[in-house]
């Protein structure tokens, strides 16, 4: 019995001091909490009450007259790169279509913004949603045609493995001996 009065000062002592320990480490913890939820609503009211006043036509844009034969020139450039490039075949095809794709983009970008040090980053949050909407309507119209429209549930890699068969019969001699000949004019 003697042991237990004895242990039980102890076992206090350290309850307490695990306690006192621990409480400056538990207001840091509640302090920094309440720092964070504060922060987190002044900020999201700041840009609430921004977001409703903010007039998305005031954007600035560029006050460049559109010179369609260039754009249309600088398309044109970019597909003959890429059917040049297919041909050598130097690279993947997915990789060639971005690549090319991304350097069409920056030049047209450079053309509505000459001075600005990141051109295709001058376009607003609005105006990329609007690209994307009219790109996907446009591959929607392309894929509601009647011969093509089969095409809409098939997978990506089928159009790939279309795609590699087209190359092999055109490397086949058989096609090239075809094209010396000029079959296909004949058969017109």
């Amino acid at each position: 019995m003697e042991q237990l009065l004895i242990l039980a000062p102890d076992f206090v002592n350290t309850i307490i001091d695990y306690i006192l320990g621990f409480g400056p480490r538990f207001l840091a913890f509640l302090f920094g909490m309440a720092a964070g939820i504060v922060l987190f609503s002044e900020i999201y009211v700041f840009y609430f009450v921004r977001g409703s006043s903010i007039d998305i036509e005031a954007i600035k844009r560029p006050k460049i007259e559109v010179d369609q034969q260039y754009l249309l020139d600088k398309i044109k450039g970019k597909q003959k790169e890429f059917k040049r490039n297919m041909k050598l075949g130097n690279e993947g095809l997915a990789k060639k279509t971005f690549d090319l794709s991304y350097e069409l983009v920056e030049e047209i970008s450079e053309f509505f913004f000459p001075e600005s040090k990141y051109p295709m980053l001058e376009l607003s949050v609005n105006e990329i949603l609007n690209l994307i909407h009219y790109i996907t309507n446009r591959v929607d119209e392309l894929l509601d045609r009647p011969v093509i429209k089969n095409t809409k549930n098939m997978q990506v890699i089928k159009f790939m493995q279309m795609y590699d068969k087209k190359k092999q019969v055109e490397e086949s001699k058989l096609y090239r001996a075809a094209q010396k000949a000029q079959v296909g004019k004949i058969m017109k």
